[in-house]
């Protein structure tokens, strides 16, 4: 009967750690995305030559001239 308490109990620690894990693991993914979109929307417009927002293509045309 001690060994069942003990799986218990090393399961409860287990699911607690996951779960905290878990929840840090999404903080720190969440700070990472919100930092790297920018980045990545004026990399896609810059080598598109397109607003990743509303599609808008942007005439290379007269720069070439220059």
């Amino acid at each position: 009967m001690r060994i069942g308490w003990y799986l218990i109990g090393v399961l409860f620690i287990f699911l607690c750690g996951y779960g905290l894990g878990r929840r840090i693991g999404k903080k720190e993914g969440y700070s990472e995305g919100t930092a790297y979109a920018p980045i990545q929307l004026k990399q896609s417009y810059f080598e598109n030559g397109e607003c990743p927002v509303c599609c808008f293509k942007i005439d290379n045309d007269i720069n070439d001239n220059v």
